[in-house]
């Protein structure tokens, strides 16, 4: 259960994207097009670098009408044929870090150029959805690369299903990914482990949810695994996250993929219905803004950028990138009014009530005495609209008592809180 904290204002969160979309720029390696998966590194990544970051800017440059003065003057074609300048012959898109071309980056490639380009798919598109489909095995599970389909995992399933929505691809084998996910789906829970033997975590559980939305299943399906990520929510807003560990052909070496729970999971609850939900993108929203690093913190290159944990002193560009993109999420499905006006006036309201429980307790009980002596000015102006002294007498006697009751909780309230400030 997340503790209830000021919700997000619209100048906080611009000012946050502002701050994180110069970092970007600044991590931008301009001689290269791309970028690396980490400030510092002289080497550009297909994943974890320059995919992620190309998809953070498209979000900005959607969400902002007209484009925002912030935005790094990147073009982001550029960094789209970059990528494909990536593509192996199989088909497939390889990366910094690992020595394998595998279906996560190409998933995700795909699903950045189809939010870059919006068009029908072109021949690379149509190798790289090819070189997925053999990654698939006859369950619809599927692996990082095509030896390794006796070892399909959640992640590159729930990827998959989310490249071939987004480009309407193939719509019997999306139902086979679809049935492989829900039937690695834990039985108690209703979360997502890394496969279909690991312990279902936050982070896997929101990628399924994402890969759902974006194949257009029905909600209704999976409200349970929704039910299970608001859980996992932890009291300062954000959520567990989650190191994924495997071993790929043909290196037969350990792979690793780092996910941020919090960035996964708002971006995985925003648009679900009902009150929990709100609150707890609420309070990721707000998680995110008070943990990116400011001006003046850490060193000077890393303002806008934020740390994995707190054991962590690397710079991820795909972790700002993520941010950014589960903000604009959020933000973008909200209109103006409930970050500017509603969104605090509640806040505000309540605290003002905690602040003057003891004036809400005497008004009350001066109601409550008033009343009966109020007769002799309000009778003859009641007659004249055909109201009745004995029912206004009634109303106020009953409203006295209920606003002075209401004073009462809330001065218990603030006792309880240990705040008896006046």
């Amino acid at each position: 259960m997340a503790i209830r904290k000021r919700r997000p204002h619209a100048r906080e969160i611009d000012e946050c994207l502002a701050l994180a979309a110069t970092w970007l720029g600044d991590a931008y390696l301009t001689g290269e097009r791309a970028w690396p998966a980490k400030s510092g590194q002289a080497h550009p990544s297909v994943w974890g670098g320059t995919t992620d970051a190309l998809r953070a800017l498209i979000a900005l440059a959607d969400h902002h009408r007209p484009r925002p003065p912030y935005l790094p003057d990147i073009d982001v074609a550029d960094v789209a044929e970059w990528l494909r300048a990536r593509q192996e012959p199989s088909g497939a898109f390889a990366s910094i870090g690992t020595p394998y071309a595998g279906a996560e980056s190409t998933a995700l490639v795909l699903i950045a150029l189809c939010e870059q380009t919006r068009k029908h798919p072109d021949d690379a598109v149509r190798r790289a959805l090819a070189f997925l489909e053999s990654c698939i095995d006859d369950g619809g599970g599927v692996a990082t690369t095509p030896r390794d389909r006796t070892e399909p995992r959640v992640l590159p399933t729930a990827l998959t299903l989310w490249a071939f929505a987004v480009w309407d691809h193939d719509e019997a084998t999306r139902k086979r990914l679809i049935n492989h996910l829900f039937s690695c789906q834990d039985g108690t829970t209703w979360g997502w482990g890394v496969n279909s033997r690991a312990r279902p975590n936050a982070a896997t559980t929101a990628q399924v949810i994402i890969a759902l939305r974006g194949a257009r299943y029905p909600e209704a399906k999976y409200t349970h695994a929704i039910d299970f990520l608001l859980g996992q929510q932890l009291p300062d807003g954000s959520w567990i996250n989650n190191l994924e560990e495997w071993v790929a052909s043909p290196s037969n070496s350990v792979n690793y993929c780092f996910n941020d729970g919090t960035a996964w999971a708002l971006t995985a609850l925003t648009g679900v219905d009902g009150r929990r939900a709100r609150a707890a993108c609420a309070s990721a929203a707000r998680h995110i803004l008070d943990t990116q690093t400011k001006q003046g913190e850490g060193g000077g290159a890393d303002a806008g950028s934020w740390l994995y944990d707190a054991y962590s002193t690397n710079r991820y560009v795909w972790l700002t990138a993520q941010n950014i993109i589960a903000l604009h999420t959020w933000a973008g499905g909200l209109p103006s009014v409930s970050l500017d006006t509603a969104a605090n006036a509640r806040f505000k309201a309540v605290r003002w009530l905690l602040k003057n429980a003891q004036n809400v307790v005497l008004f009350g009980l001066l109601l409550y005495v008033l009343s009966p002596d109020l007769a002799p000015l309000l009778t003859p102006v009641l007659s004249k609209v055909h109201i009745g002294w004995s029912s206004v007498r009634d109303n106020l006697i009953s409203t006295g008592l209920w606003t002075a009751g209401a004073g009462c909780a809330l001065w218990l309230w603030r006792a309880l809180r240990g705040d008896r400030r006046s």
